[in-house]
C-alpha cells in the first residue's frame, strides 16, 4: 500500500470517535506519539472490527451504551451512528487491504 493511501485510510479512521480512541490507547500503551502511529494496514481493519465486536459483547461499556443503559436513547443512537461509521469504514478500506493495493 502506498504512504499516502496508508495515511488516507489512518485519518479516516481516526474522524470515528471510537476507533481514534482505541488507536489513542494503543499509542499510550506502547508510548508513542499520535504522528508516528505506523501499525499496518491490516492491523487497522483488525483493531475496526474488534472495536465493531465489543458494541455487540455482553457487559462491554460499548454494549451497555447501544442498549441506552448509562444514557437513554441519546447515547443509543450516538452508538448506532458511530457503528454505521465503523462498518462503513471497514467496507471501504477491507477490500483494498486484502487486494494489496
Amino acid at each position: 500500500m502506498k504512504e499516502s493511501t496508508y495515511l488516507q485510510m489512518r485519518t479516516e479512521m481516526w474522524e470515528i470517535g471510537e476507533l481514534e480512541y482505541a488507536c489513542n490507547c494503543v499509542m499510550e500503551s506502547n508510548d508513542e506519539h499520535y504522528y508516528d502511529y505506523g501499525y499496518s494496514p491490516k492491523y487497522l481493519i483488525d483493531e475496526a472490527e474488534y472495536v465493531l465486536a465489543t458494541f455487540y459483547e455482553p457487559d462491554h461499556a460499548r454494549n451497555e451504551s447501544l442498549k441506552g443503559a448509562l444514557g437513554g436513547d441519546v447515547e443509543k443512537k450516538e452508538c448506532q451512528k458511530e457503528i454505521r461509521l465503523i462498518k462503513n469504514w471497514i467496507k471501504k478500506w477491507k477490500p483494498i487491504v486484502e487486494g494489496g493495493e
